[in-house]
């Protein structure tokens, strides 16, 4: 019985959000993230896109740039 080749998966583009386009992530051998974006204009994105579920008892709406703007430092409003 005749083997069957095995054929290298051709990597096709990951349907990504137009921001990230032409995002390229790999892991190399010694398990560090090697990509052609850096890692602050990702988590700017993810900061924009994503709820983080630790702040979800915090006010501010979802992607504000700094949801406790018109708060003092322990968390009260300031006075108009």
């Amino acid at each position: 019985m005749a083997r069957i080749k095995k054929t290298k998966d051709q990597k096709s583009p990951a349907n990504v959000h137009n921001d990230l386009a032409g995002l390229d992530l790999t892991i190399n051998e010694f398990g560090e993230v090697i990509g052609n974006k850096s890692i602050d204009e990702i988590n700017k994105f993810l900061g924009k896109h994503l709820a983080d579920k630790k702040l979800d008892d915090r006010e501010g709406d979802f992607g504000d740039e700094n949801p406790l703007d018109g708060y003092d430092a322990g968390g009260n409003p300031l006075a108009e």
